[in-house]
């Protein structure tokens, strides 16, 4: 992976290019068939981040800590740690910054990707292309094979504690 430090008037936000690019910084490796790009982003108290985007694809972003501020030029939104912000395909970028009043850094994901423009089924966790695709999906489950082997006696740690 290739990283890129910015410094910018002695506050410092660090970009992580795990796929795609930044500040003219390319990732070294493709990640995937379709196009993606992901971006683990750290902004300091009074930092900011204009990152250009391809046209038309879906972006979203996920805090991972502090609060993000995004802003469209127009509107601001103020995003807490473990929250999500999907993002209109009718933009070419996203601004996120935090005010310098703020305690401490924002860190969040920034993942983009071409829109696959294909169909889509869901019956409950399952997804698929089509009918047969959930359904083999939910009979897997149901059977613990293909990929569920280990769901038998499997049971959550959020799940133990409600018991």
């Amino acid at each position: 992976m290739q990283y890129l430090l910015i410094i910018l008037l002695s506050l410092i936000s660090i970009i992580k290019v795990i796929s795609g690019r930044s500040q003219n910084v390319d990732s070294l490796q493709e990640l995937a068939y379709t196009p993606v790009w992901i971006l683990d982003v750290t902004i300091s108290p009074g930092g900011r981040l204009v990152q250009p985007l391809p046209a038309k694809w879906n972006t979203f972003a996920y805090t991972l800590e502090g609060t993000t501020v995004w802003d469209t030029g127009s509107t601001t939104k103020e995003v807490p740690r473990y929250h999500n912000t999907v993002f209109e395909q009718n933009g070419d970028q996203v601004i996120a910054y935090v005010p310098s009043s703020a305690k401490e850094d924002s860190r969040f994901v920034l993942i983009s990707g071409m829109p696959l423009d294909q169909p889509v089924l869901q019956y409950g966790p399952f997804v698929g292309l089509n009918a047969a695709q959930v359904r083999q999906a939910v009979m897997d489950y149901s059977t613990y094979s293909n990929g569920f082997e280990r769901a038998e006696n499997w049971q959550s740690e959020i799940g133990r504690s409600m018991i």
